[in-house]
């Protein structure tokens, strides 16, 4: 159910997880599902603003508006104004609370439009122990349709022990994007025209330690 890509900053989390969905939408058919696995992925670029329970969600229901579209026009529709407004209610309201709502919307929901992929991308920004509750809950109890993928430059505080030992949890850490010299011999080659020799590119990979910003720069 979960997916965390945890690096530092300059890795490429952002740019691979983009790079994904575009290869994916490229195979899609006319329904807008992104791919023959019929996986539609909605994409929450997260922001200070978003550390917050009730606008941490409305923005989540927003992106998952955007990408189920026509599929799902009623998604959220009564959820999203009362995460929008500030009246005792919206703000009493327990991250628990959210989730469930959220998660029979979006029970009802995958029954058309398939299985759904949550990006939460820049998760590190997000420091409300409110929202890491409800991530959670979302987690263990949202519909088996739904996957979260979090990138973050550091661990959340989330159970990730605990999903780890449950086998629910998919890890891609900074080694895994780190460069290898054939890949940075193919960047900085062919991407960037250099014309760099491979002891070069090995000595490079080495001082950045395949660092992409690093390699780029």
């Amino acid at each position: 159910p979960v997916t965390i890509i945890a690096a530092p900053g300059g890795t490429g989390k952002s740019t691979m997880l983009n790079a994904w969905r575009q290869q994916r939408d490229g195979r899609g058919g006319a329904d807008g599902r992104g791919g023959a696995d019929g996986v539609v992925v909605a994409w929450v670029a997260l922001e200070q603003e978003d550390d917050q329970l009730l606008p941490f969600w409305a923005t989540v229901v927003m992106a998952l508006q955007a990408a189920l579209g026509a599929m799902e026009p009623g998604l959220g529709q009564q959820l999203l104004p009362f995460l929008q407004r500030s009246s005792p209610a919206a703000l009493a309201i327990t991250p628990a609370e959210i989730v469930a709502r959220l998660a029979d919307e979006l029970a009802r929901a995958t029954g058309n439009a398939g299985p759904i992929a949550l990006v939460l991308d820049d998760y590190h920004v997000i420091g409300s122990a409110a929202v890491h509750a409800a991530v959670t809950f979302l987690i263990d109890h949202g519909p088996p349709t739904l996957h979260l993928l979090i990138t973050t430059r550091a661990d959340p505080p989330l159970p990730l022990a605990r999903w780890r030992g449950r086998g629910e949890l998919a890890e891609i850490r900074a080694a895994d994007l780190r460069f290898t010299p054939e890949e940075a011999l193919a960047f900085l080659n062919g991407r960037m025209a250099l014309a760099l020799g491979a002891e070069e590119v090995r000595q490079l990979v080495e001082r950045t330690e395949g660092w992409a910003v690093g390699l780029q720069l």
